[in-house]
């Protein structure tokens, strides 16, 4: 089975030691044991946060923490954020939607069940601050530096470093380039909450917005649309807007209630990987409801029979 994401700087979970009491007899002592005296091991409640696994969606800054998916949607269909291996911003599709029925899904359910597919698409927030409190100048005098504080507040500016170390930069025309070695004034971004919701505008030290827009593709391709991401936006509005997925076990207590984790999740990479072929979408939804019953190694076998991918099947 396919491991999920893991990232530099994640702890490993911890097993609770179990109390063993040795009986009158082990010990060769006539004195009774007393369960009172034996030491009781101490509930670690940090192993317990570690053990939620999953992504959430950021409600407040101060879950801007952690690993993040930049997300948003295009006609009902769920786009991120991505570098390329040449360093560019691109858009990825190739997203894992943990969801059974996409037609009769609503636009937040779609939204609120996205995880990554891919170490491209995942950045890492980084809180900076300033040596003054105005907005910095475009010079050296006035680096940001790393902050040390556990949570974020509203005015926090961050950078975003992606996969290969490289930090997410805007340069005065909008280009979104995923290739600076160093934290400067382009790199700075500051994140914008929609009137207390799941959607957030990403403001640049140009004081403009990041925006997805569709461009054509040129040559043989020229009737074809893609979508592009940009930095130029004066305005906000629906293109400007994006969902922010972050790891559950960063997620603060009272930004919102942590669902209680659930075991019978799986991803449809996970799926492909144990029916040995790509799926179709009806047949991810048909192997998610059967392993929801409990039923999913049958429909695996009905699947293997159809294609005839397993010999053993007859």
């Amino acid at each position: 089975m396919v491991s999920k994401l893991t990232f530099k700087g994640d702890k490993p979970k911890k097993r609770k030691s179990k109390l063993v009491i040795a009986s009158e007899s082990e010990c060769g002592s006539s004195i009774p044991s007393s369960s009172s005296n034996a030491k009781r091991p101490k509930s670690d409640s940090k192993a317990t946060s570690d053990a939620i696994e999953g992504w959430s969606s950021a409600l407040s800054s101060a879950d801007l923490n952690g690993p993040c998916l930049i997300s948003f949607l295009v006609d009902s269909k769920p786009y991120c954020l991505a570098t390329s291996g040449e360093g560019d911003a691109v858009v990825s599709s190739n997203l894992d939607i943990l969801l059974d029925d996409l037609e009769t899904a609503t636009d937040g359910a779609i939204i609120d069940s996205i995880e990554p597919n891919q170490v491209n698409q995942v950045f890492v927030f980084v809180p900076l601050k300033f040596h003054e409190q105005s907005k910095p100048l475009l010079n050296n005098d006035h680096r940001p530096e790393l902050i040390d504080q556990t949570r974020p507040d509203d005015n926090t500016p961050f950078a975003l470093k992606s996969s290969r170390g490289k930090y997410v930069a805007v340069d005065k025309y909008g280009a979104v380039t995923i290739n600076s070695t160093a934290i400067g004034p382009a790199e700075t971004l500051r994140f914008r909450q929609v009137q207390k919701s799941q959607r957030w505008h990403i403001e640049t030290v140009w004081d403009k917005y990041f925006q997805f827009n569709e461009r054509k593709l040129g040559g043989e391709n020229e009737n074809q649309i893609s979508l592009a991401i940009r930095a130029d936006s004066t305005d906000t509005g629906f293109c400007e807007e994006f969902n922010i997925r972050i790891q559950t076990k960063n997620k603060t207590k009272d930004s919102t209630v942590v669902k209680s984790l659930d075991y019978n999740r799986i991803s449809s990479r996970e799926l492909e990987k144990l029916a040995a072929r790509p799926l179709t979408d009806d047949e991810i939804r048909l192997l998610k409801r059967a392993n929801r019953e409990g039923k999913l190694n049958e429909a695996l076998l009905d699947i293997r029979q159809g294609s005839k991918t397993d010999r053993r099947c007859y």
